[in-house]
């Protein structure tokens, strides 16, 4: 991990500590350094991840299970045939893909956790301006996640597929990568919906060029995007209101894939049982995703 990843990593887990995401979050952190490093924690993250899920609801729990198993499976599959592929995808939070400078998500997951938490904080707020700006920030560094983290599945996906695992997506824009996402495993009707629905490039690049707004009379957001031929799209703010919501709870299951891979990986029988049943049965499946 590259020392300037270490220090951001140190400084989100002393906010935490100092309590700046909340008590429950400081609780929690007190509680993992407890434990003993390694396996231990990783279960933990699991855990924690489903057990915290049983309050927010079904739908949402349903989503945040359905993103850790997109990751597990896109690992399982790839981990088949190209042991280093999958393993670059399991520790995109702490590495560069192999040859691939500044590759690793340690920023935008950082960047995604902070922003969550702010969003949350402002859920009760009165002040329009101030949800609208989380909400913006919100959508914006959820794709930023989905970019980079595309990065990673995506060689998975075609090593699965019996294709190459081809490094220039790391220098493909966003919208590319979805492209190709999308033609490996069949876009908003394949099995990989979920990412397709919410990856947003169009706006995402309108909210980092500040060409985003909201219309409260009509309760819209119009937002442009485009080079020389710029074109004004609109979202109802209730469907952008959803976007921003479902991607404040891609922390939880991304940290929850992780940990499911590294416990099946490397953790004891014991360990292995402690696993949520469908995710233990995911690395038994021999079929095609």
């Amino acid at each position: 991990m590259r020392e300037l990843h270490k220090r951001l990593l140190k400084q989100t887990a002393e906010m935490a500590e100092q309590g700046a995401f909340g008590d429950s979050i400081k609780m929690a952190r007190e509680e993992y350094r407890e434990l003993p490093p390694g396996i231990a924690v990783l279960l933990k993250t699991v855990i924690d991840a489903y057990s915290d899920g049983r309050a927010l609801g079904e739908e949402i729990l349903r989503m945040r299970d359905l993103f850790t198993q997109l990751i597990v499976v896109a690992y399982r599959d790839a981990a088949r045939i190209d042991q280093q592929v999958a393993l670059a995808l399991a520790h995109s939070f702490i590495e560069d893909y192999p040859g691939v400078k500044l590759s690793c998500i340690a920023p935008q997951f950082c960047a995604l956790l902070q922003a969550a938490l702010a969003f949350r904080e402002v859920g009760s707020s009165t002040s329009s301006t101030l949800v609208w700006q989380q909400m913006s920030r919100m959508v914006h560094t959820y794709n930023e996640f989905l970019c980079g983290l595309m990065g990673f599945m995506i060689p998975c996906l075609r090593i699965a597929r019996g294709q190459p695992a081809d490094t220039r997506v790391f220098s493909m824009p966003y919208s590319a990568r979805i492209e190709q996402m999308n033609s490996l495993t069949g876009g908003e009707d394949g099995a990989f919906y979920l990412i397709s629905r919410l990856a947003k490039p169009r706006i995402r690049n309108a909210i980092a060029h500040g060409s985003a707004w909201v219309d409260s009379h009509t309760a819209k957001v119009y937002y442009t995007d485009g080079g020389r031929e710029k074109q004004e799209y609109e979202l109802d703010l209730q469907e952008f209101a959803l976007l921003a919501m479902t991607g404040s709870h891609l922390v939880q299951p991304y940290l929850a894939a992780i940990g499911t891979i590294a416990v099946m990986e490397d953790g004891s029988d014991l360990a292995k049982a402690l696993l949520p049943k469908h995710l233990q049965g995911l690395f038994l499946f021999r079929g095609k995703t």
